[in-house]
């Protein structure tokens, strides 16, 4: 963005397109690597003296005939009236505001323009309001912390609760295998196999059907 008129502004806008297009290529590079460059100035005077507020220039010949699109130069003067509601028009608005009655009469559905007036806006806060605004945000980060927080403990909790009784089933199923074999034995009688066991006689017995069933499946 230009603030102040310039001498030879036009010849420093061509050469730094121009630095532009030539920087693309290193050295030992072909020209086919080359890309389109457009150059925007923002001029906060005016440059020429019609109305036109945004002026696109590329390379033509005397009959309007493009010769090629990969040199365009906007020019932007921020000083003159405007006539339109286009984007253009919206931008040139939020670079001329100098109030907050100046942004909120800027009515755009610009997604870009909109962003830009709420960061301008959040930068034109009082100490104290951007001290409320940045603590809510804070609040917002930490409550989000929190909870990952307590999700990760639980989850490691409940993980540890379930291999822990994982184990102690794991026990229990083998104490009652050796009850079990040892019953069928002849080793140990149902009765007191039951009672180490915390079951019934009834229980234990048809515990060790199923197994002998499940044997028999397997041979």
């Amino acid at each position: 963005m230009q603030l102040r008129r310039q001498k030879f502004w036009e010849k420093r806008s061509l050469y730094y397109l121009a630095k532009m297009y030539a920087d693309i290529l290193l050295v030992g590079e072909h020209f086919e690597r080359l890309r389109r460059c457009v150059g925007i100035s923002i001029l906060d005077f005016n440059l020429t003296e019609d109305g036109r507020y945004h002026s696109v220039y590329r390379m033509r010949d005397e009959m309007g005939k493009d010769y090629s699109d990969l040199l365009e130069l906007h020019i932007i003067e921020l000083r003159k009236k405007l006539t339109g509601n286009s984007r253009m028009d919206d931008w040139i608005r939020l670079f001329n505001a100098e109030t907050e009655e100046d942004l909120h009469m800027i009515k755009t559905k610009n997604a870009g323009v909109q962003r830009a007036k709420y960061v301008i806006q959040e930068m034109s806060l009082t100490e104290a309001m951007r001290d409320a605004l940045e603590s809510y945000r804070k609040r917002k980060l930490d409550r989000k912390s929190e909870d990952a927080y307590v999700y990760d403990q639980g989850k490691e909790a409940g993980e540890q609760i379930g291999m822990e009784r994982g184990i102690e089933q794991g026990i229990e199923q083998g104490k009652q295998d050796v009850l079990l074999d040892l019953v069928q034995k002849g080793k140990l009688d149902v009765e007191t196999a039951a009672e180490t066991c915390g079951i019934t006689p009834k229980e234990f017995q048809e515990k060790m059907a199923e197994i002998t069933d499940k044997v028999q499946k397997n041979v």
